[in-house]
């Protein structure tokens, strides 16, 4: 503990801020790259560098430097560009716990001492008191100026109405609602008179099926995320408003997102969109264009999904597009007119995933003859049986592609292989090659 303690010492006064937080969190448990640095966002505990660099830049290298000096472990990749797990050792937890205190701190229910200064609480409860009322009156103890509300531990968050509504009323300055894993039905209207609400998580509640329109007030909303809500009919009107939204997980049981009323292509600050589990959806919206600052895009598993929109090509700041578990999609951005699309493809691409996409026949014109050519870096293909062969140029036009990852498409692996395969020398020239997840030597020195 003793060298644990000279460690944090050295730590600028910006990362201790960050490792403090992350006290909040329990032991053991896994925490992701993308939900740590939202939260570190929410609380302005990132430094600006500039105007090239983003705050979710930012937050990776504090990361990083944290890894490097050892305050993190078990790190495990959840796909290259997209994420990343990883722990705190017990000791490290226990040491970020105690500089932390009291403005974070974690509480039970039952807990009779409550320090005055707490700013940041987490619940370590293993089960929702039994009476509403307990909860209710606990939130009494709290001071009025609470700025985060967590609830961490699994299967343990708000199970009625009226304790989300205890808390708007009474914690006006916050700015973090971690509800996620909740079980109540609606979130009340006064939900939007929380001006300073940063980051609001109401994931994986599988009972809410609407939100208030009053949520499109929440004007300094950084973080929405409503993943896995599973019977949520659909997204607020008005989402427009949310002007300064960074970051958003939705799954909505609605056909079409064109809707003009959700116009998600109106916010400009996003930086991460993740649709996923949309069993109805069908198309996505057209304009998404206007999405500027648009870095990362993931489409999971909506297996009713049939078309893509060509303007997702004009994404200028995307570098993560990953496409997976779609059934019915078949269309995959390249326009009627074959000599339209060479011109109009992403122009900052990195990194492309195909997974599971029984609909993908062959490479899209657009990867091939458009700018994303120039800028990508790496692509994966799995499970795509339907996908049987490279186009007659293969893989050569994409000149700074550095790794190439084919996994489960029996046809087009056999004729990628090694010097037998019939599409071996259209991506011969590629440094980095997996077939199968063996890793095959290319003809680059």
């Amino acid at each position: 503990m003793a060298a644990l303690r000279l460690s944090y010492y050295d730590l600028p006064y910006h990362l201790k801020q960050c490792l403090a937080l992350c006290s909040l969190f329990p032991k053991d448990r896994l925490i992701t790259n993308t939900e740590l640095i939202t939260c570190w966002i929410t609380q302005g505990l990132i430094q600006s560098w500039g105007q090239n660099a983003t705050m979710e830049y930012i937050g990776e290298t504090y990361i990083n430097e944290l890894l490097s000096r050892s305050f993190f472990q078990d790190v495990e990749e959840i796909a290259p560009g997209v994420g990343c797990y990883f722990k705190m050792h017990d000791l490290v937890h226990d040491l970020a716990m105690f500089f932390a205190q009291p403005e974070y701190f974690t509480l039970s229910f039952g807990s009779k001492d409550v320090p005055k200064r707490i700013q940041h609480v987490t619940f370590s409860d293993n089960d929702w008191p039994k009476e509403e009322y307990e909860a209710l009156r606990f939130l009494e103890k709290l001071n009025s100026s609470i700025r985060s509300i967590y609830f961490q531990m699994e299967n343990v968050a708000p199970t009625s109405k009226s304790f989300v509504s205890a808390c708007t009323l009474r914690f006006k300055c916050i700015r973090v609602l971690d509800f996620q894993e909740s079980s109540f039905e609606a979130l009340p209207n006064s939900i939007g008179s929380l001006k300073h609400l940063r980051h609001l998580d109401i994931s994986a509640n599988k009972r809410i099926k609407k939100l208030p329109n009053s949520i499109c007030k929440l004007y300094h909303l950084q973080t929405l995320l409503l993943d896995n809500c599973s019977e949520l009919e659909e997204l607020p009107r008005g989402i427009m408003r949310l002007i300064n939204l960074r970051t958003l997980f939705v799954t909505t049981k609605q056909r079409d997102l064109s809707k003009k009323e959700n116009r998600l292509k109106h916010l400009n600050s996003l930086q991460q969109l993740v649709i996923s589990h949309c069993l109805n959806l069908e198309f996505l919206f057209n304009g998404m264009e206007s999405l500027t600052a648009l870095r990362m895009l993931v489409i999971h598993n909506c297996p009713s999904l049939i078309y893509l929109s060509p303007s997702i090509k004009l994404l200028i700041a995307l570098e993560v597009l990953l496409i997976n578990d779609c059934e019915k999609l078949d269309q995959f951005m390249d326009g009627e007119a074959k000599g339209q699309e060479d011109t109009q493809s992403f122009g900052s691409l990195r990194i492309l995933y195909f997974l599971r996409l029984p609909g993908l026949k062959a490479l899209p014109r657009w990867l091939l003859h458009g700018t994303t050519s120039n800028t990508l870096h790496q692509l994966y293909i799995s499970d795509c049986p339907n996908f049987r062969a490279l186009s007659k140029t293969g893989l050569q036009k994409l000149t700074h592609l550095q790794k190439l990852e084919i996994k489960d498409c029996p046809e087009l692996i056999e004729r990628c292989k090694p010097e037998t395969g019939e599409d071996w020398q259209k991506i011969a020239h590629i440094p980095e090659i997996y077939l199968d997840s063996e890793k095959i030597s290319s003809s680059i020195p």
